[in-house]
């Protein structure tokens, strides 16, 4: 990873290896798409974590 994307990831409040299970962060993306096995968008209004409310969001299940 260069020192770009290193620095991007670190404004944004993540970090490297956090899990986006909707235990540990609410309502997301990532593990709606792995509940329900499709594709979801979500707006930021309907993400529960804090740093997730900047971002719209779409994710698919890759198998």
């Amino acid at each position: 990873m260069n020192k770009k994307t290193h620095s991007c990831i670190d404004k944004s409040g993540f970090r490297i290896g956090m899990s986006f299970k909707e235990e540990a962060v609410g309502t997301n993306a990532i593990s709606m798409a792995m509940q329900l096995r499709r594709l979801v968008y979500l707006e930021p209004q309907h993400h529960f974590c804090d740093i997730l409310k900047k971002w719209y969001c779409i994710e698919r299940l890759s198998l």
